[in-house]
């Protein structure tokens, strides 16, 4: 076995979650196995995406693709960030602004996934993408709405960027429940899985779509059957 994101041996058993060489998480691994497939590919040049609460790590492949504006829900991400926002409302953003939003272990912490869907869907452009990703412990099957699976405050290091008296509910999800919605939404969805050392991973690819005109003309550029 070997760490889909540096490449070097992962020397523990099975199921192995971070990699000895450089920290990847299974999430991570399977984030830049989703990226080298050639999934994550913009359809043009001068692409935009809109990165909230990614990893830096991740960044990294997509800003080869893509001009980046990184979103942090709380805190201070980092320089460069857009603070305060809030994936329920992406109001800092107009309509059909991205051609890609990621979502990697956010929804986790949303209480109202429809209205992050449909706030999504707005600044997407025509044939946009939304990679959305849930943590595996609280991804589940069945089409049930999602259940409060516990509230913490802002105690733990990895948290160190809420605000202190914010409490932080994590919830539970179901994936036929999740591409339902995301399908309401008025974005044609996948679930696409990898399997990792740690654990599957999954990820729901959820793309606005084409305008129109934009099918008119891919059409129209299409070379009919049986011509020379």
């Amino acid at each position: 076995m070997i760490c889909m994101y540096c490449r070097a041996p992962l020397l523990a058993e099975p199921p192995v979650f971070l990699c000895a060489a450089c920290g990847a998480t299974p999430r991570r691994r399977s984030f830049h196995a989703l990226f080298h497939a050639g999934r994550l590919f913009p359809s043009h040049g001068e692409a935009k995406a809109l990165c909230i609460a990614e990893e830096r790590r991740n960044m990294m492949f997509l800003v080869r693709h893509y001009r980046i504006t990184p979103a942090g829900l709380y805190g201070n991400h980092g320089k460069g960030t857009v603070e305060g926002i809030d994936i329920q409302d992406l109001k800092p953003f107009s309509d059909a602004s991205f051609d890609l939003v990621t979502a990697i272990g956010v929804l986790d912490y949303v209480p109202d996934a429809p209205a992050a869907f449909a706030s999504v869907a707005r600044v997407l452009k025509p044939g946009g993408l939304f990679v959305l990703h849930i943590l595996s412990h609280l991804l589940h099957d069945g089409d049930e709405p999602p259940v409060l699976a516990a509230t913490k405050f802002s105690t733990d290091s990895w948290l160190a960027h809420y605000p202190r008296d914010v409490p932080i509910s994590t919830f539970r999800y179901r994936r036929q429940w999740v591409m339902r919605v995301l399908t309401e939404a008025g974005l044609s969805t996948e679930m696409v899985t990898n399997d990792d050392p740690g654990g599957e991973q999954t990820f729901f690819l959820a793309r606005r779509p084409p305008s129109p005109a934009a099918s008119s003309r891919r059409r129209r550029a299409s070379p009919r059957r049986g011509s020379r």
